[in-house]
C-alpha cells in the first residue's frame, strides 16, 4: 500500500516490526525461527478504522437489536420479548432503529413503548445515534417531565400540552439520559472480558486499531484505565486510539498523543451539527421537504467555537462531526482563525456529507483530515437525498470530489451505528450501490479500488500521526497486517463485500486459531 502500489512475495518480521519485504529468494536468505508459507493468499496492512464507538459496540450485546424492524408493533413485539431476561433494576434497551424503514415513518413515543411496559425503563437508540425514545417510566426515571427546560444542546419533542412525548434529538440529551442508566456490567473483570470479545471479532474483520470515540456509556467502558491494564496483562487484541468528547481542563498537561503503541489519547471530539435522517443536520438552504427549516448547529456558534478553540489551545488535536454545509462553512471559518502553522498538528472534520465545490477549494489549504463513512452510502436515507437536500444532494457523501482535490481521506464506519465490515465499506466508495441495490449513489464520487483500501490502510495511519509506524508494509512498521481469501484487487468490485479475513496478525503473532 505505498505510492508506488508495490507488490512482493515475502516478509520478515521480528519482535513485532517488520525487518524486510521483497522476493522469496531475498527473504529466505534469512536465517529464520519459522516459516509461514501463505499458500499465495493476499496480505495487507492491518486496517484501520478510523471513526468508531468501543463502548458502544460492547454494550450493543446487551440491547435489542432493531435494524429491521419494519414497524412500531415489530418494534413493539422484538422488545417486549427480551422482558423476561432482564435482572432486577435493569433498563430495557434497544438500538439501530430508523424510522425511514417503519411503515407508519415515524418514530415510536412514549405511549407507544407504555404498551411494552410502563414499569421498567425503556430507552432506545435509532440506527445514527442522533434520536432517541423512551417509555413514561424513563422520562419519570431522568426527570424529563411537564415543564422541564431542556439544557443547551437538547432537543425534547413536546405534544399539544407541553408533555415530552418521549422522543429525544440530538446526543446532549443523550448524555442526560445516560447517567441515570444503571451498570450493565458487574464489575471491571466483566467489562474486561465484555471488551476483549468484543475487540477479537473486530480483529477478525481485518482490524488492528480502532481510533474510537468515548461519550455517552452507560458502563465504565471509557476508562483509559481498563484499555491500559489490558494491554500489561496482554489481553488487548487491538491497537486503541482514545478520542473523548469536549474538552478537559489539562491541569497535568495531558494532550493528544500521549500513550504507547497498544493504547494512545487521540484528539477531542466535537459536534457541529446532526443528522440527515432526523434533519437537524445544520443547510445552506431549506429541506426541500420542511420549506422553512435548514436544520441547526448542536451549541450555538459562539459557544461551539469557544469550547473547540479551547481544546486545541490545550494541545490538543480536533475531530469535529459534521453533516451540513452550512456547519462546514463555520468549521472551516473556526479552523482558518485558530490554526497555528508553527504546530504539527491536524485537524479531522469527520463525515462532510454535503460539501459543496467552494468547501473544498478552502480545505486544500488547511490542515485537515477526512474522515469518511463510506457505509452510510448505503443508509436508508441516502436513497432519494434528493427529497430532502434537493440540488444539494449532487454532493451528498461524497469521496473521489476529496481525493481529486488532494486531501487525505481516511475509511471509517460510526460502528456500531454503520456496518463495521471494512470490505462492505470499501465496495461502497467503489460501486456505490445503494442499499437495495437499484441504485449507483452519485455514480461520479466513485473511487478505484485501491483509493479505497488506502482509506483503511496508508491513510488512516495519518490520523494521530502514525503514518511512520502503521498503514504499509514496508520495513521499520509494526507488524500488523491481515491475510485475506481473496486477492481485491483481482475481483470484480461486485464482490468486495466478499471478502473475508483469513487471519489477522498484530505485532507479529496470530490473533485467533
Amino acid at each position: 500500500m505505498d505510492e508506488n502500489q508495490t507488490c512482493a512475495e515475502a516478509m520478515l518480521v521480528h519482535g513485532g516490526k517488520i525487518l524486510a519485504v521483497g522476493s522469496n529468494a531475498e527473504i529466505s536468505a534469512y536465517h529464520v525461527r519459522e516459516q509461514v508459507d501463505l499458500k499465495h493468499q493476499p496480505v495487507l496492512p492491518g486496517l484501520i478504522d478510523t471513526h468508531c464507538h468501543i463502548p458502544e459496540m460492547v454494550d450493543d450485546s446487551r440491547k435489542v437489536d432493531l435494524a429491521g424492524a419494519q414497524s412500531i408493533q415489530e418494534v413493539i413485539d422484538l422488545m417486549s420479548k427480551r422482558l423476561s431476561t432482564l435482572k432486577s433494576g435493569q433498563w430495557l434497551l434497544g438500538k439501530g432503529l430508523s424510522s425511514a424503514l417503519l411503515a407508519e415513518q415515524r418514530l415510536p413515543n412514549r405511549y407507544d413503548l407504555d404498551q411494552i411496559s410502563t414499569e421498567i425503563p425503556i430507552y432506545i437508540m435509532s440506527f445514527d445515534g442522533h434520536s432517541y425514545m423512551g417509555n413514561s417510566k424513563l422520562l419519570a426515571a431522568t426527570g424529563i417531565e411537564k415543564g422541564y427546560q431542556p439544557l443547551p444542546g437538547e432537543i425534547v419533542e413536546l405534544n399539544e400540552a407541553g408533555e415530552p412525548t418521549g422522543i429525544f434529538k440530538e446526543t446532549a440529551v443523550n448524555a442526560h439520559i445516560m447517567q441515570n442508566c444503571p451498570p450493565l456490567y458487574a464489575d471491571d473483570g466483566d467489562a474486561k472480558n465484555a471488551i476483549r470479545d468484543c475487540l477479537l471479532e473486530s480483529s477478525k474483520r481485518g482490524y488492528t486499531t480502532l481510533h474510537a470515540i468515548y461519550e455517552f456509556s452507560p458502563s465504565s467502558l471509557g476508562r483509559a484505565r481498563l484499555y491500559q491494564e489490558m494491554s500489561q496483562e496482554k489481553t488487548l487484541p487491538m491497537r486503541i486510539n482514545m478520542c473523548y468528547c469536549d474538552c478537559y481542563e489539562n491541569s497535568m498537561g495531558i494532550s493528544s498523543g500521549l500513550g504507547g503503541e497498544m493504547v494512545r489519547l487521540s484528539s477531542c471530539k466535537f459536534f457541529a451539527d446532526g443528522a440527515m435522517s432526523e434533519r437537524t443536520a445544520f443547510l445552506s438552504q431549506e429541506y426541500a421537504d420542511q420549506p422553512g427549516w435548514k436544520g441547526c448547529m448542536v451549541l450555538d456558534e459562539a459557544s461551539f467555537c469557544k469550547r473547540v478553540e479551547r481544546a486545541y489551545s490545550l494541545g490538543n488535536e480536533v475531530a469535529i462531526h459534521i453533516i451540513g454545509d452550512a456547519a462546514l462553512d463555520i468549521v472551516l471559518d473556526l479552523v482558518e482563525r485558530i490554526q497555528d502553522p508553527a504546530r504539527n498538528t491536524q485537524f479531522e472534520l469527520i463525515h462532510c456529507a454535503v460539501t459543496r465545490p467552494d468547501q473544498l477549494e478552502r480545505m486544500k489549504k488547511l490542515p485537515v483530515i477526512i474522515n469518511k463513512q463510506p457505509i452510510f452510502i448505503q443508509a436508508p436515507t441516502t436513497l432519494n437525498g434528493e427529497t430532502k437536500l434537493g440540488n444539494l444532494n449532487r454532493y451528498y457523501h461524497g469521496i473521489k470530489s476529496f481525493f481529486d482535490a488532494g486531501l487525505c481521506v481516511t475509511g471509517g464506519t460510526d460502528g456500531p451505528l454503520g456496518d463495521m465490515d471494512p470490505f462492505h465499506g470499501m465496495g461502497c466508495a467503489v460501486t456505490r450501490q445503494s442499499f437495495d441495490g437499484k441504485t449507483v449513489v452519485n455514480p461520479q464520487e466513485c473511487i478505484d479500488v485501491f483509493s479505497a483500501v488506502k482509506m483503511f490502510t496508508a491513510n488512516a495511519a495519518r490520523v494521530g500521526h502514525e503514518e511512520r509506524i502503521k498503514g504499509t508494509l514496508e520495513p521499520g512498521k509494526l507488524a500488523d497486517f491481515i491475510i485475506l481469501n481473496m486477492d481485491i484487487f483481482q475481483i470484480n468490485p461486485e464482490e468486495i463485500s466478499k471478502v473475508s479475513v483469513v487471519q489477522t496478525y498484530l505485532g507479529g503473532e496470530p490473533l485467533y486459531e
